[in-house]
């Protein structure tokens, strides 16, 4: 697979327009809210976009795969699937990467599932 196959931008737009929600809502952006995905490639990429809203940094993880959020908890878990056309929820987790994903949050888990 390629990189182009392991991000998806239109998810990452729409992370956008749940993280103005969220914060409208009430959530503290930079404190209550993590992102989670399989691929490296979508954490550089959401990284890049919203690491600064977020607080992200090395020492304060808040955008990663799954395997980084171990331990981690956060009131709001977004999980960008990254699952587009041609591929199914098989090719990118298994169900203990899920478990794991949805055991992060506290108050919310928001699943990003876009063709």
């Amino acid at each position: 697979e390629s990189n182009a196959e392991k991000s998806n931008y239109i998810e990452e737009d729409y992370i956008g327009e749940v993280l103005n929600k969220l914060s409208e809502v009430g959530y503290d952006l930079g404190k209550d809210v993590g992102i989670i995905t399989p691929y490296k490639p979508q954490a550089n990429n959401l990284i890049t976009r919203y690491g600064k809203i977020l607080n992200h940094s090395e020492t304060t993880k808040k955008i990663g795969t799954v395997h980084s959020f171990q331990g981690a908890e956060f009131k709001v878990i977004l999980f960008s699937t990254v699952v587009h056309n041609g591929m199914t929820a098989g090719n990118f987790f298994s169900e203990s990467l899920f478990n794991v994903s949805v055991s992060r949050a506290k108050h919310l888990y928001i699943n990003i599932l876009l063709f």
